[in-house]
């Protein structure tokens, strides 16, 4: 069985992923918790390099990395998220490119682009307007000179786990945003489309994940409501960031069509088929 290495191990996503990869796969983990590791749980500390080393003797078909802050708001208000996301970052991508010849999956975002931007396909210039796009921007710069790196960008993983979901479900979502709109991907059609670029000899570096249209989060929890056979009272508010044009797309573009955008009928069926 092939092995695959979850840097960040404890994130929402790497979890996601790796709760799909255990089937098939031996599966290892990092964590910043010292004490009580499960097993295949591997200390490593994104601020302590001298832990980086705990990932050695084993080795990885790939290794995806998700450990840093990806709290937005946080990003923008404590100048040490800068330092994880990117000087401890490139450091780790160091490490293990000395150390390894796995493949390499590094975890992007939409948001190395500025909502305003129009062309958001893999080759677009990069023009983050926040904090942490600008982090992402700046580690994908530093990783673009690497042929086993590749670039995921994606839009809005969404999971029944999500905590906007169970915020839902559990009748304590306080409010919605009427004017926004999201592009969601399942955690089914993230999970797939990464074993697809493992097992494909694709030279394409930087790969969007994104689904083919924009929704409201009114029509996701409608959709939600008649799933479940429920009914919730929210109240619906306007996002009034006058920066922003609430007309644009959220949705990555493509040229590179070896993974096409998931249907948004396919989003919703991988939504309730596989995560309840």
């Amino acid at each position: 069985m092939k092995n695959f290495l979850f840097i960040g191990g404890d994130s929402f996503i790497a979890r996601i992923i790796s709760n799909f990869s255990a089937r098939n796969y031996n599966i290892y983990r990092t964590t910043r918790r010292k004490l009580g590791c499960e097993k295949n749980t591997i200390y490593l500390d994104l601020s302590e390099p001298n832990s980086y080393i705990n990932i050695l003797n084993i080795n990885y078909d790939a290794i995806f990395l998700f450990s840093g802050q990806s709290n937005i708001k946080e990003c923008e208000k404590n100048s040490e998220s800068y330092r994880l996301n990117v000087v401890y970052t490139k450091l780790l991508f160091k490490f293990i490119l000395d150390n390894f010849h796995s493949k390499i999956f590094f975890f992007s975002s939409s948001a190395v682009f500025s909502k305003n931007t129009i062309k958001k396909d893999e080759e677009a210039s990069l023009c983050p307007d926040s904090r942490y796009g600008e982090h992402k921007a700046e580690v994908e710069s530093y990783l673009m000179s690497n042929s086993n790196v590749f670039i995921i960008r994606l839009t809005k993983l969404i999971s029944i786990q999500s905590s906007i979901v169970n915020l839902f479900l559990n009748d304590n979502l306080e409010y919605i945003y009427s004017n926004l709109l999201i592009c969601p991907i399942s955690s089914l059609y993230l999970f797939n489309s990464i074993i697809q670029i493992i097992n494909s000899q694709s030279t394409q570096r930087v790969i969007h994940l994104c689904n083919e249209l924009d929704i409201s989060y009114t029509s996701f929890f409608n959709k939600i409501e008649l799933s479940y056979n429920i009914k919730r009272i929210v109240k619906s508010i306007k996002y009034n960031d006058i920066t922003v044009n609430h007309n644009l797309t959220n949705k990555l573009t493509k040229i590179n069509y070896d993974i096409f955008p998931e249907k948004i009928s396919d989003f919703y069926s991988n939504l309730m088929s596989y995560e309840i």
